[in-house]
């Protein structure tokens, strides 16, 4: 299955193939007042520096202990502020520990409410992130308003098409699923959700070229209609602009990407994400140049995205400007002190601008924080902690 993101390398010569799709971080948590406390983890040699042990640990009580499983994500997302999916499935854990809630919520009647909103900025950023992310845990969200056990009984809908449809897609059955949709989309091919559902389904199937025509298809429906946004926040037609605009990017189509881009814009001039989209084609296309000047235009709209921040400072480091990715380092470190990569990229900025005790700092610091799976990168922090001591 293709996937949207991807770890980002921690050496400086990486020309970040995944620009386009670098990310926010909710820079003031709406639902924490302070951070929730670190969950202790099953597996006693679980690697409390990978974001995937938080995010298996949120899974497996997700449906039990919904609050912990919520602290769980927001912890992986703290570990790794590039990736959708533990910040889906905070929005998931985070809805089911609000049953009562969450009831009148899927019928639309608390949509409009500060506290659902606030809830629902997490699906937001995590589409932002991937809008084609893995929607497997909504089974659990179903099974909790239904009050049913996991996979028990009917699910939400009261269309059987639509039921096997998402089943199916839960359990990764992309082409059972893409069938499914089109039987209900025949009976309600007005649905705009449900043409989104099948992009999505194809997308999983790898089927890209039809997914572009499914999320076109829901675009055209929403003109039709002059639908501006549906019930909730993330269906939006920025969103679905920019949804279509990645695949579109996916199938080298970088003309009909960057109009897409550019329409998500023209709906939402805030939708700082499309900005870095057309860097990341700028970049694909090998205009450096180009690139950086539309991820400055992206932290122009958003100054608090650390992530932007960090690649930003990434293409600036290849573009051999140091001295101008420092202070983007710098601010992705502050707001995201956790993000490994973050600390081994501003150390490798701060010793190529002399500043060789700061850059030993920073290195230490991706020491402490990197997971086990970056040990070859830890060895290189060390050794260049090494060079700067000895000199």
């Amino acid at each position: 299955m293709p996937r949207q993101t991807t770890t980002r390398r921690l050496a400086t010569a990486a020309l970040l193939a995944t620009a386009a799709l670098a990310t926010p971080a909710l820079a003031q948590d709406a639902l924490y007042q302070r951070a929730p406390k670190r969950p202790t983890l099953d597996e006693s040699r679980a690697d409390t520096n990978d974001w995937q042990s938080y995010y298996r640990f949120g899974v497996k009580h997700i449906q039990k202990w919904p609050d912990r499983a919520a602290a769980a994500f927001y912890w992986a997302s703290r570990l790794a502020p590039d990736r959708a999916e533990p910040i889906y499935g905070r929005w998931v854990a985070t809805w089911i520990g609000r049953r009562t809630m969450l009831v009148s919520y899927m019928n639309g009647s608390s949509a409009d409410s500060p506290e659902a909103r606030a809830v629902d900025s997490l699906q937001t950023a995590a589409l932002i992130r991937d809008p084609f992310v893995h929607q497997g845990l909504r089974r659990s969200l179903e099974a909790a308003v239904n009050d049913r056990q996991y996979g028990e009984g009917r699910w939400g809908w009261d269309d059987t098409r639509e039921n096997q449809a998402w089943l199916a897609y839960t359990e990764g059955k992309w082409d059972e699923a893409a069938s499914y949709f089109a039987k209900a989309i025949r009976i309600a091919p007005t649905r705009i959700d449900l043409h989104v559902a099948r992009a999505r389904a194809f997308y999983g199937a790898a089927k890209i070229d039809s997914a572009a025509a499914e999320m076109t298809i829901a675009l055209y429906q929403m003109r039709v209609h002059d639908q501006k946004q549906l019930v909730y926040s993330y269906d939006s037609k920025a969103m679905f602009e920019y949804s279509l605009g990645v695949l579109h990017a996916m199938r080298k189509d970088y003309v009909a990407a960057k109009a897409a881009y550019g329409r998500a814009l023209e709906e939402d001039l805030t939708f700082h994400i499309a900005h870095a989209a057309i860097g990341g084609l700028a970049l694909a296309q090998g205009d450096t140049a180009q690139a950086i000047s539309a991820f400055e235009d992206a932290i122009t709209a958003n100054p608090n995205d650390p992530v932007i921040r960090h690649d930003l400072g990434v293409l600036l480091l290849v573009a051999a400007r140091p001295a101008e990715a420092v202070p983007h380092f710098r601010e992705a470190v502050r707001l995201a002190p956790d993000y490994a990569a973050a600390h081994y990229n501003y150390a490798a900025a701060l010793e190529a601008v002399g500043r060789g005790e700061d850059a030993a700092v920073q290195y230490a610091e991706f020491v402490a924080r990197a997971p086990r799976s970056l040990s070859s990168s830890v060895d290189a922090a060390r050794a260049r902690i090494a060079v700067i001591g000895a000199h």
